[in-house]
Parts: C-alpha cells; sequence; structure tokens
C-alpha cells in the first residue's frame, strides 16, 4: 500500500487530498483487495460493476466510511469529504483509518465557508451518489436538505445514514446506544464489535446499489449499466449508463438497522439459554488448557447431529456439558484447532483483538 498526498489548488481553497491506493491479490481463488499486511478481504462482486459511478461522502466514523469503502471495492470513483480537522478514526485507529480510505481522494473542506462550500458544490454537480451521516437540522442549515440538493442536482441519489428513523432523526446517539436499545449488550462487558454502524454500513450500501437501479430503470434509455453521470461514465463502453432518470433519497437509521440484526436473539436464538446462545452442551466456549502461562478457550461448533456424533466418538465423551469441559481442558486452543481441521470437526481458537484468522 502506498499513500501519496498532494494539494491541490481551488478557487479560495487548497484542499489537502489523501490518496490511498491498494493492490490485489488472489486467496484460495478469490479476487481480494489487499490493505496492508495481514488484513486481506475479499471483493463482494467484481471491482467494475460501479465503474462510473461517483460517490460523495461527508460521513465521518464508521457507518460512512464503510460503506464507501464497499462502493469503492465495487468500483465506484470515491471522494471522502473531512473538516478541518479531520476524522476522529484517524486518530483512533489509524491503520484502520487508512483501510477504509483505501483507493479513495480523502479533501479537507470547512462546510461553513463559502468557498468550500462551493468546492463541495463543484464536486456535487458530477456526483451520483452522496453519503451524509449529519442529522437532518444540521444538513439544512448548511443548505444541504435534500429538497435543496434535488432541486440543484436532479440524479443525485442520496443516502443519509442518521440515528433513529422517522420524527426521531435528530435524536442524539452512538452504536453503543443503539445497542442498547436493541437489546445486544450483555452488561457490564462492552461489546467488541459495533453492530450497528456495520449493520448501517450495509443497509447504506443496498440502499445506494437500488437507488442507482432505479434511476437507471427509469431512464428510458437502454438500461444498462447503473447511471453513472460522472465524466468516465457516459456509457461509451456500457459499463455506465446516461440518460435523464431521476435521483432518490433513502434514509438509514443506525437504531433501526441493530434492531434487524438482533432479531435472532429478540426471537431468542442467540439469546442466552437459546440454542445458540448456550443451551447445547455441542454449541458452546470452552476452556482449553493455558498456552505459555496464557488461558485459552475454544469454540466448540458441532450444532448438526453428524458433528456432535463424530465428536463425541473420537472423544470418547457421551456429550455432556462436564465432559466436554474436561476434555478440553487437556490440550491448548491452538492444538484443539488444528484437531479440528484434520478431524473435520468445528472447533477454533477463540482470538483476542488483533489476532483474528484471515
Amino acid at each position: 500500500m502506498r499513500v501519496t498526498r498532494e494539494t491541490r489548488a481551488r478557487p479560495s481553497v487548497i484542499a489537502t487530498i489523501a490518496r490511498c491506493e491498494f493492490r490485489h491479490s488472489v486467496v484460495f481463488g478469490i479476487k481480494c483487495a489487499r490493505k496492508m499486511e495481514g488484513i486481506v478481504v475479499p471483493l463482494p462482486v467484481p471491482p467494475t460493476v460501479l465503474r462510473g459511478v461517483n460517490v460523495l461522502s461527508l460521513a465521518p466514523n464508521l457507518p460512512g466510511p464503510i460503506a464507501a469503502r464497499r462502493l469503492a471495492d465495487m468500483g465506484a470513483k470515491v471522494t471522502k469529504i473531512e473538516g478541518p480537522t479531520g476524522d476522529l478514526m484517524a486518530q483512533a485507529a489509524p491503520k484502520y483509518y487508512e483501510w477504509l480510505c483505501t483507493g479513495q481522494d480523502v479533501v479537507q473542506l470547512n462546510l461553513k465557508e463559502e468557498a468550500d462550500r462551493g468546492t463541495l458544490h463543484e464536486l456535487l454537480s458530477s456526483c451520483d451518489v452522496l453519503i451524509t451521516s449529519s442529522r437532518p437540522s444540521a444538513l439544512a442549515r448548511l443548505g444541504l436538505s435534500w429538497d435543496e440538493l434535488h432541486a440543484a442536482y436532479p440524479r443525485l441519489c442520496q443516502v443519509a445514514i442518521v440515528g433513529h428513523s422517522g420524527d426521531d432523526a435528530d435524536l442524539a446517539g452512538h452504536d453503543l446506544t443503539y445497542q442498547a436499545h436493541a437489546g445486544t449488550l450483555l452488561p457490564p462487558a462492552m461489546p467488541t464489535v459495533p453492530v450497528a454502524d456495520l449493520a448501517g454500513a450495509e443497509l447504506a450500501v443496498q440502499a445506494a446499489l437500488a437507488l442507482l437501479l432505479g434511476r437507471s430503470a427509469g431512464e428510458g434509455a437502454d438500461g444498462s449499466g447503473v447511471g453513472g453521470q460522472g465524466a468516465e461514465g457516459q456509457g461509451s463502453d456500457g459499463q455506465g449508463a446516461g440518460g435523464t432518470g431521476g435521483g432518490g433519497y433513502h434514509e438509514v437509521a443506525l437504531a433501526d438497522a441493530a434492531e434487524a440484526f438482533a432479531l435472532p436473539a429478540q426471537f431468542g436464538l442467540s439469546a442466552p439459554g437459546g440454542l445458540l446462545g448456550g443451551a447445547l452442551p455441542g454449541y458452546r466456549i470452552y476452556e482449553a488448557a493455558p498456552a505459555g502461562g496464557t488461558p485459552t478457550h475454544v469454540a466448540f461448533a458441532a450444532l448438526e447431529p453428524h458433528f456432535m456424533a463424530r465428536a463425541m466418538q473420537l472423544l470418547g465423551v457421551d456429550g455432556t456439558e462436564e465432559q466436554f469441559a474436561a476434555t478440553f481442558k487437556t490440550k491448548t486452543a491452538a492444538e484443539w484447532e488444528a484437531w479440528g481441521i484434520e478431524q473435520d470437526v468445528p472447533i477454533a481458537e477463540v482470538r483476542g483483538a488483533g489476532r483474528a484468522r484471515n
């Protein structure tokens, strides 16, 4: 990965642009985007699907950047707008921030200044998808309400990431509070995965694709592509359709996203004591032998009867929690994982943050 910086002059504004580039590799036959050593992420679709589509993101932190990264992986040209102080994520998790910005232009603008707002509107003039994450009232104060944007840029599609839906869209909140509402927290432990942010990001990607598809279908042209309107997407090569179809608006509420992804727990499937929540001895986390004095644990997932029967036979146990617990303490988690791979039994070492297995 290479990060280069350049300074671009615009009328009355100097925009600092950070361009992050990535290389592709093939892992197990899957084309992947590799951002930094040790992190390999499969591309969800061929990286040309959104070629010719221009995406502009005014969304810092997590949901917006994750959605933008997904769209960039699909071939969209993404420009990320940050305020004068940048994105907090750059300080909180620098390497993750770099990964999120892979393949994008990062431009710093102060939207409270007229000149910088002019630069923003220059970018909007060739934009297909706008991603926002500010409260609707804040966008309105900047002259960026949907009514104003749609009037100025009829083909623009906006995905507005908000905290709550409808009349509650201006309520303050973050991933932790959305998970609290959704019932995914187990106090006093803090969540290790920001479920609301990640779920909201995926729903934002779905919304962007749906809006582009709807715009393309309404063009009355040949219906090919997804309607890119930038310089690279005029339809000459069939990858981006031209036409005059109108844009659209879709709101993604993080609180609603968290509730949607929490349904397995709400219906009892993965709640404590549920089928996937510890009720089965064959689907649990067990303590294993220490490794170098450090405690280790295994995730044992013999959910299907044939896996359970095989594990019981190989381990010489009758399937009780007590027998599994005693057996797993005889080897380290890494040893059990290797054994599981060899014997075709679903067992994995429980890794801490930063030790994920690619």
